[in-house]
């Protein structure tokens, strides 16, 4: 696709049933394309990805105009369509989306804030004639430092909890929570968080729900683990928690799966 100009491409595209799409253009042009493909997220009821590729001289716009959404899948490359680059190899930039937008509990940068939303990173690398040659994406999923709320329940070997003998309401208090608070924790999903704050750059706040329950509906309502993150006060739940169709509904689960027979 060559353009000129925006218009309705972007509605076009979708009826056509395009999903790969490759396009040549210069600013003014692409910031207007690109904060129309941020604001149009749901483009079809079967929810596709749709692939973009911008063949552009440039990467301010990409800053500026461009806010990662779910549904659309966007490669910037400086490589000149048409152009004479044989021998050259062209990287393959991606934005990396800020991750501090939309969560829920609401979670703030440290300061002086550095969001991962203002960086460009290169992905792959590729020369005419050859496939695409992947790059460390580490840097994709820095989380800029971002304080997290992690919610969890006493269950060995995942998860050991350990309490010191002093004043319980004066740390009942510290961690404003209805319940008493274990001062220490272990285990391998502790293991496994701290791997993961340490190589995503975030830090975190782990606490133990005050019912006890791994998680379930009652009454309309939803307890335990799930239920911490389900109405927004935590925004990881981590335990061995088995991953059943109802909680499906209401939460997502993480790919890889640590349960075993007999998770809660």
């Amino acid at each position: 696709v060559l353009l000129s100009e925006p218009g309705g491409l972007l509605e076009k595209l979708i009826l056509s049933g395009s999903r790969q799409i490759l396009v040549e253009v210069e600013d003014p042009v692409a910031s207007l394309l690109l904060q129309k493909i941020s604001s149009f997220r749901q483009f079809s009821d079967d929810h596709d990805v749709l692939t973009w590729f911008f063949l552009s001289p440039t990467k301010r716009q990409v800053i500026e105009a461009y806010h990662p959404v779910s549904e659309h899948r966007i490669y910037f490359s400086k490589y000149e369509y048409g152009s004479n680059t044989s021998g050259s190899t062209v990287e393959v930039l991606v934005k990396v989306p800020d991750y501090s937008v939309g969560l829920v509990p609401s979670a703030v940068l440290p300061s002086p804030k550095i969001s991962p939303g203002e960086k460009i990173v290169a992905m792959y690398t590729w020369k005419p004639n050859t496939d695409l040659q992947a790059l460390s994406v580490s840097s994709l999923y820095n989380l800029g430092g971002l304080h997290l709320k992690v919610v969890t329940i006493r269950g060995a070997p995942f998860m050991n909890v350990h309490f010191e003998n002093n004043d319980d309401n004066q740390r009942k208090q510290k961690n404003l929570r209805s319940c008493q608070q274990p001062t220490n924790y272990t285990g391998f999903l502790k293991d496994i968080l701290d791997i993961m704050a340490q190589h995503l750059n975030f830090t975190y706040e782990l606490y133990v729900v005050c019912d006890g329950a791994y998680g379930g509906e009652v009454n309309g309502t939803w307890t335990g683990i799930v239920g911490e993150v389900y109405y927004g006060r935590a925004h990881l739940g981590l335990a061995n928690l088995a991953n059943t169709e109802p909680r499906q509904q209401v939460v997502a689960f993480a790919t890889t799966a640590t349960s075993y027979g007999g998770a809660g």
